[in-house]
């Protein structure tokens, strides 16, 4: 070796030495070594340390067994997450990486078999992606190419696999369908409004998708796109879910994408009901539609539920529960029901202010109206109440604020 290389290999361990001895101190003094110089191929590592192969090879094998590295590129990330530098190749821009060939560039401190099992891949793409990986990076082995990985940031972001997955969601149907299909959620006059088509056009391009995805349905189809990655604008719930929903009104969610007749025989309910039912569930958590339902307990669910409605606690305390605020004097609770339509106001001191306990039937009775248009009205007259307690305190607020 020339008194030049030797020299720079001094200053090298030296650099090195100084800012990981702390860390790497439990390696013996010849694994210490070779840390630097294992993104080389054998032969050039080898000369570089003035060794022969075989004893470099033993290095590596004992220093990856002292910190439980399984293959020469774990034991090379250690390192360099331990302060060793690397002069390795700079890879081209990101975009000439596929995700997958990314992907798998993080894992390579695996042996091929399980990154297979990590990413559920076959060996062929496996094999392929690294082949494919040494010969964009100009990488002389797959250490090197690991360390490339690292040192640049190989991992996807969440934000990019979003998008690979939407694209791959949405890549069997025509660029016409694209667009309407991934408002599903919406209403159909809403769609027509945004894409200035007509609603006959947004319902042929529906049904021309459902025949490509093979399935019966739009709500069928957009849980498919959804699972497949897809993501839908959706509405986020007017509370958690498990605030809103009982474990049967769920279980109802989970099974929109059926026939109504079909849920309705599972529940054992009329299909009449059903149809009520998903309509109040809609108005409580602020779905527009029935897709946009089923999409968002599978995307806000917390596995939770909320107690059956066989509640035994005052209505008074639910009512103050619905609009989320602690209780007042009952006096000051009845003015609030200005701020709802007087039929609104009718309903809600019905149900939660009666001496007795009357049911929502019985209050549709009594009215002359269904009990599912007593309890949505109830519903909206809370939210309108809700609002102008919101906005009184943001008023009192900014007025304390000010003086």
């Amino acid at each position: 070796m020339d008194r030049k290389r030797q020299h720079k290999l001094k200053e090298q361990r030296r650099e090195w030495s100084s800012r990981t001895y702390e860390i790497v101190r439990r390696l013996p003094a010849g694994q210490r070594e070779v840390l630097p110089f294992l993104h080389l191929p054998g032969e050039e590592a080898a000369a570089a340390l003035g060794i022969k192969v075989s004893t470099l090879q033993q290095r590596v094998f004992y220093g990856k067994q002292k910190i439980g590295a399984e293959t020469r590129e774990a034991f090379a990330i250690w390192a360099l997450e331990h302060g060793v530098n690397y002069d390795v190749a700079t890879p081209p821009p990101m975009d000439q990486f596929t995700l997958r060939e990314r992907t798998i560039a993080h894992h390579l401190d695996k042996e091929n078999p399980g990154i297979v099992n990590e990413l559920t891949l076959s060996d062929k793409q496996v094999a392929r992606g690294v082949m494919s990986l040494l010969r964009k990076t100009g990488a002389k082995n797959r250490t090197e190419l690991a360390l490339i990985a690292r040192i640049y940031g190989f991992l996807p972001l969440e934000e990019e696999v979003s998008a690979a997955k939407t694209v791959e969601a949405l890549e069997p149907f025509t660029e016409y369908q694209r667009p309407v299909i991934s408002r599903l959620h919406l209403p159909r006059e809403k769609i027509s409004g945004e894409l200035g088509i007509t609603k006959y056009s947004v319902q042929g391009a529906i049904r021309r998708a459902m025949l490509i995805a093979g399935l019966s349905n739009k709500t069928e189809l957009a849980i498919k796109l959804h699972e497949d990655g897809l993501q839908f604008a959706i509405r986020q719930p007017k509370r958690p879910l498990h605030e809103l929903l009982t474990r049967d009104e769920l279980d109802i969610c989970m099974s929109l994408h059926l026939p109504y007749q079909e849920i309705a025989d599972s529940h054992g309910l009329p299909r009449q009901r059903v149809n009520e039912w998903v309509s109040y569930m809609k108005a409580k958590t602020g779905a527009r539609t029935r897709v946009e339902l089923a999409l968002m307990v599978r995307v806000f669910d917390t596995g939770r539920a909320k107690e059956p409605y066989r509640n035994i606690r005052p209505r008074e305390e639910r009512f103050f529960e619905a609009l989320g605020i602690d209780p007042v004097p009952m006096e000051e609770a009845l003015t609030w029901l200005q701020y709802a339509t007087s039929r609104q106001a009718e309903y809600i001191e019905a149900y939660y202010f009666s001496p007795e306990k009357v049911s929502w039937r019985a209050i549709g009775e009594q009215f002359i109206v269904h009990k599912a248009t007593a309890i949505l009205a109830a519903i909206r007259g809370l939210e309108r109440i809700r609002e102008q307690l919101n906005s009184t305190q943001d008023i009192t607020k900014e007025t304390d604020g000010a003086t």
